[in-house]
């Protein structure tokens, strides 16, 4: 639809977009949202846990954030900012390292009977984390970036003074406010992931005094295969 905008349409949704990014903020009607709880393939059984709700957001909105997201996540990425150790969420991100490398930990550990190194490996499930994400702190982590004033203020105000409506089978539900978290379907929440969580994996990258040492850089390169 956007990309066969043309004239009077064109130039008033690039004016809207330019001053939500001059004045770091944006329209009342960008805050009010659906939520449509996508069914998981079993019964329902009346528990929202049985669906993946996703929130159906403004379309130029979501243009104007994808800008800004596109520009962010590069520049984070060329200067090398984030230093936490987070492998996805940037350009170039990958979640295949960080598992080549547990993987290859593994094995070592396993099959090379003069490692006496002791191995502790802990896998953390963050429910809903997306949406459990703090806006103080989100705002604090934006800050300790030197993100620009502006564009932090842009950033949270995407997130404050929300109201969602749920579709139903029986129509929308009434309106409620949305007291916390970043909506699931909104482009930015994986770069803002990696934001929020970037001081604290810098503090452990920091504190840890005794790592695990791989012997060969070449188990990182062997096919992972089914352990017992």
């Amino acid at each position: 639809m956007l990309k066969h905008l043309t004239g009077e349409a064109f130039n008033l949704s690039l004016i809207l977009a330019n001053a939500c990014l001059t004045h770091g903020d944006i329209p009342a009607d960008w805050r009010e949202a659906l939520v449509y709880p996508i069914p998981k393939p079993h019964e329902f059984d009346a528990q929202l846990k049985n669906t993946r709700p996703i929130t159906l957001l403004e379309t130029v909105q979501k243009c104007v954030v994808k800008f800004v997201t596109t520009r962010l996540s590069k520049i984070l990425a060329d200067n090398q900012v984030l230093q936490g150790g987070n492998f996805a969420g940037l350009p170039g991100g990958s979640t295949d390292i960080p598992i080549k490398m547990l993987d290859a930990i593994i094995h070592q550990r396993r099959f090379d009977k003069t490692d006496d190194q002791e191995l502790w490996i802990v896998s953390q499930d963050i429910s809903k984390a997306f949406d459990s994400i703090d806006l103080n702190m989100l705002k604090l982590a934006l800050i300790r970036l030197h993100i620009p004033p502006l564009l932090t203020k842009f950033i949270i105000n995407l997130f404050t003074r929300r109201n969602n409506k749920i579709i139903t089978h029986y129509g929308d539900t009434s309106g409620y406010r949305v007291r916390i978290g970043i909506d699931q379907g909104e482009i930015i929440f994986p770069l803002l992931w990696v934001i929020y969580l970037d001081p604290l994996l810098t503090t452990l990258n920091r504190e840890d005094c005794d790592p695990f040492i791989l012997k060969s850089s070449a188990l990182l390169d062997y096919s992972s295969f089914e352990y017992e």
